[in-house]
């Protein structure tokens, strides 16, 4: 399948291979294929930690083969990360997550605006994730 730009847990956010054992998809139309629960990692992971302009960090997981493109491709990378967060909101009942309530939605929507506006100024740490960092998603 190519890559279609929208995140899944235990693949590279970048170009989307698979960076942790998937253990477990999900079956339910709009969300099939996706990780439900991933395993250990490949030795391919690296956990990269990227500071953000408003003073926060964010840490997403790539794969080694992409570590060396990653300060070219940061407006990308920015992209997939709001167009990724804005999916899983919306099929988070998908995702077998609780309803929310209006005001909520209405903070998580900001929350992730605010994301969206903060521009990637640039890696702060790589490492490669721990050996029991496999995650029910």
């Amino acid at each position: 399948m190519a890559y279609d730009g929208i995140k899944r847990a235990g693949h590279c956010t970048l170009c989307g291979i698979e960076t942790h054992e998937v253990l477990q998809t999900w079956k339910r139309p709009g969300i099939e294929g996706f990780p439900r629960k991933i395993g250990a990692p490949h030795e391919n992971a690296r956990l990269v930690a990227i500071r953000l302009s408003d003073g926060s960090f964010i840490e997403i997981t790539i794969c080694a083969e992409c570590l060396p493109q990653l300060p070219a491709r940061m407006a990308r990378l920015r992209s997939i990360v709001w167009d990724s967060q804005m999916f899983h909101f919306d099929k988070r009942n998908s995702f077998g997550a609780r309803p929310l309530r209006k005001e909520q939605r209405d903070k998580i929507r900001a929350d992730v605006a605010k994301t969206a506006r903060a521009a990637f100024l640039g890696i702060i740490g790589v490492r490669k994730p721990k050996q029991d960092s496999g995650v029910i998603v």
